[in-house]
């Protein structure tokens, strides 16, 4: 993945259940915050189903990061925009 970010070269990751997508990129998100400095706001889409599994993922390896889970109709995700356009936070 950071190979492919230094090249401008963007990618989904979709394979088989079990191969570390999510500690991948976690880590990649890391490695942006703590490596390159960037300071966001980075978004990761996730099925709703991996919501709280994402969450416990991120609360054991990166507990320092700051997450907002964007669900819910128009008007409660309209309603975080003040918070996420302040950066420096990282969502999904």
């Amino acid at each position: 993945m950071v190979s492919l970010y230094i090249h401008n070269l963007y990618r989904i990751l979709a394979e088989e259940v079990g191969l570390g997508k999510t500690i991948q990129t976690i880590g990649f998100i890391i490695y942006l915050v703590e490596i390159k400095k960037t300071s966001g706001p980075l978004l990761d889409i996730v099925p709703l189903s991996n919501i709280s599994y994402w969450q416990n993922e991120f609360d054991k390896w990166a507990p320092n990061m700051h997450l907002i889970v964007l669900y819910g109709n128009k008007e409660t995700r309209k309603a975080s925009e003040p918070v996420i356009s302040q950066g420096s936070l990282t969502f999904f």
